[in-house]
């Protein structure tokens, strides 16, 4: 069987030896250098999967108008700090006028028929006592005055709905916050429920969306690694929704940052959750060096003697990484090699731990 590509540095590691022997400052022949050797040992590893995910405040809303039209006048920008009750966007309130005409209307044709049809209900009553009128008439205006006060009630609830829209004509803000998004300049029309301003406040946190599998691993009040633009930050898990999207089929899980955290809402954010473990080899960062562009580290053997030994590093956590190969549970290492170092130098080992 062929050895594989990544041991097959014979004359790599042949020029390194020679370098190694002709830097100054390295020990003589015989001399012995003193060093903190470790063994190498197996130990356990969070398994961790990243997911993207975005800086949202706890209290989060889109504003629309219910009635929609042209907007008139816009007073904030993207990023904006608001106070609650701040005037945010004018819509030209003619459309809301239009509508609660029409609702009103309807409202006042409704209850008319009500009342006609509640006076002939009860005229008909005394006249079916009577035994004046049919049993089939009585039941017809019977079902008519029933349909009817529906029909009022109906335009009652329109004729509300009507006012509550037109009360839109004036975006406010229901919250101190900050402005996460306008997407609506002065002139545009704005479609009835159209999102037109998206604001954030309260503390801030973050949204992500991950796989029912991930999902199964993720517990609340668990913590998270959440990089926001380069910086570090530890979060809580305090919600994730078991019901997936129909269309991705990720379950959305958000998670609260620390007080005072600085980040600005709508930035994007990758979340590390530990969903496993997973048993590997470490070594001190210290110990895995750079040699004649070679990635390696002094391995001392049984006559405590240095041998430079190609490695692949991993994940380095901790001040300590991985080693995916090159190296065995037991073989020993120089922890710390220090320019002096070299193949076949001698070390007096002193106990480390790995």
């Amino acid at each position: 069987m062929k050895a594989p590509a990544f041991f097959m540095v014979g004359p790599a590691l042949a020029l390194l030896a020679a370098c190694s022997h002709s830097r100054s400052g390295e020990s003589a022949p015989g001399a012995v250098v003193r060093a903190t050797v470790i063994t190498v040992t197996a130990a356990a590893r969070a398994q961790s999967v990243s997911v993207p995910g975005v800086v949202i405040g706890s209290e989060h809303a889109e504003l629309a108008s219910s009635a929609g039209g042209r907007v008139t006048r816009v007073y904030v920008s993207a990023g904006q700090q608001v106070a609650r009750g701040a005037r945010l966007v004018d819509v030209d309130p003619a459309a809301g006028r239009a509508a609660l005409a029409q609702a009103q209307a309807r409202d006042a044709a409704a209850r008319a028929a009500a009342q006609q049809a509640a006076r002939d209900f009860k005229r008909y009553q005394a006249l079916y006592a009577e035994h004046a009128v049919s049993p089939r008439e009585f039941e017809e205006v019977q079902h008519r005055h029933a349909t009817t006060v529906v029909a009022a009630q109906a335009a009652d609830a329109m004729l509300a709905s009507a006012r509550a829209a037109l009360g839109y004509a004036e975006l406010r803000a229901p919250f101190a916050g900050v402005v996460a998004a306008k997407n609506v300049r002065s002139g545009d029309f704005a479609a009835p429920g159209a999102s037109l301003i998206v604001l954030d406040g309260g503390r801030p946190q973050v949204e992500t969306r991950v796989s029912g599998e991930m999902l199964r691993e993720i517990k609340p009040g668990e913590r998270a690694e959440v990089d926001i633009d380069g910086h570090n930050l530890s979060g809580t898990v305090i919600e994730r929704v078991t019901a997936a999207d129909p269309v991705t089929h990720t379950h959305l899980v958000k998670l609260a940052l620390p007080p005072g955290a600085a980040v600005n809402s709508g930035a994007y954010a990758s979340v590390s959750f530990v969903v496993g473990s997973h048993a590997a080899l470490t070594v001190p960062d210290t110990a895995v060096i750079e040699r004649a562009g070679l990635t390696g580290v002094f391995v001392v053997d049984d006559k405590n003697r240095t041998h430079f030994r190609m490695v692949r590093a991993g994940t380095a956590r901790g001040g300590f990484s991985d080693i995916l190969a090159g190296l065995s549970a037991g073989e020993r290492v120089v922890a710390a090699p220090g320019a002096e170092m070299g193949n076949g130098t001698r070390v007096q080992a002193e106990p480390g731990h790995g």
